[in-house]
């Protein structure tokens, strides 16, 4: 199950990285987003080679989950000129 884990934060961590470059946006969001999502990449590393396990990280991964969500409501940054 922390193999899963595992792949399915990497994958998380894949598509926040690719939306944040998609919609051109480099703010306090993305960066939140982005911060929590490598949160939990290490933590289930840390799962994996010490096997202890950390409650937390499913609630930064919901975080994440709902952040992410809420980030692809957003139009993707216009330039003027």
């Amino acid at each position: 199950m922390v193999y899963f884990s595992l792949i399915l934060s990497i994958f998380v961590l894949f598509f926040v990285i690719r939306l944040m470059i998609s919609q051109q946006r480099f703010d306090i969001l993305n960066g939140v987003i982005i911060t929590g999502a490598l949160i939990v990449v290490l933590l289930d590393i840390d799962t994996l080679l010490s096997g202890r396990t950390y409650d937390v990280a499913g609630w930064i991964s919901l975080g994440v989950l709902i952040l992410w969500f809420v980030n692809m409501g957003r139009k993707p940054k216009q330039f003027n000129g």
